[in-house]
């Protein structure tokens, strides 16, 4: 494998980290593909480009030859703070990522777990005091806040799957979590649950799980188009989350 190289990304590389990003989740777009009103490949597409647009996210490339291979989105987050309009991993979805009308309610009860996580998330880091600087927080008030990078994203294309891309991008935000002695979170998937174990994060206790092929079943019944063989396709989709946090550096020992 020739030399990886990471660099800040730019909006000329949304088409490239929009392509990385669905065909990494390929598997899953029969899935949720059934409950928007637009087509998965459109709502990943909207939302990269505006995440690299967000003066409040960082979005990192990593390069192998020219060619973007994977990406790494965080954010940091303060006690204080108010989420990002822009959010779209919880709450009321943005106009982009809107569900089928009449999927609407069975939507919202998948997404019910989602707040469940953030509680933990909360617990995880309630009391921890900042010492670190943060370009958008203000000096005098860091020591009053509980703060964190949260990552949002972390896709490598799937030809480039452990062959330590995934490593290297998220030690690109581990660095910057050290440098300003900030604890990291992160909801883990299953498939990345080992990277994140290798970098020192721990759970926090909890997974949940997803039945896709059990929500498929439902929302075949709430949708006449959603044909026998949509059911079929999510036969064998599973999911599990985790909720996983890192200690800064000097907090690990």
């Amino acid at each position: 494998m020739s030399s990886i190289t990471l660099r800040p990304a730019t909006l000329a590389d949304s088409d490239a980290i929009s392509n990385i990003h669905y065909e990494a989740l390929n598997k899953y777009h029969v899935f949720y593909g059934a409950f928007f009103q637009r087509h998965p490949r459109d709502i990943i597409r909207i939302g990269n480009r505006g995440a690299i647009q967000d003066p409040g996210r960082t979005v990192v490339v990593a390069e192998e030859g020219g060619e973007i291979v994977g990406f790494i989105i965080y954010q940091i987050a303060n006690s204080n703070s108010n989420k990002s309009e822009d959010d779209t991993r919880d709450g009321p979805p943005l106009p982009i990522s809107e569900p089928k009308e009449h999927l609407r309610e069975l939507w919202d009860r998948f997404n019910e777990r989602n707040a469940e996580m953030d509680k933990y998330k909360e617990e995880a880091i309630k009391g921890q005091k900042h010492y670190g600087t943060f370009p958008s927080i203000k000096p005098a008030e860091c020591y009053l806040l509980t703060c964190s990078l949260e990552v949002l994203q972390l896709m490598v294309h799937p030809s480039h799957q452990r062959s330590g891309v995934g490593g290297r991008l998220l030690s690109s935000a581990l660095a910057k979590a050290d440098a300003d002695s900030a604890p990291t979170l992160v909801t883990s998937s299953a498939e990345g649950h080992g990277l994140y174990l290798k970098h020192k994060f721990r759970s926090l206790g909890k997974t949940w799980p997803v039945d896709n092929a059990q929500w498929a079943g439902e929302a075949a019944k709430l949708d006449s188009n959603l044909r026998p063989d949509f059911v079929a396709a999510c036969s064998d989709l599973y999911e599990e989350e985790d909720c996983m946090i890192r200690q800064p550096s000097f907090r690990s020992s």
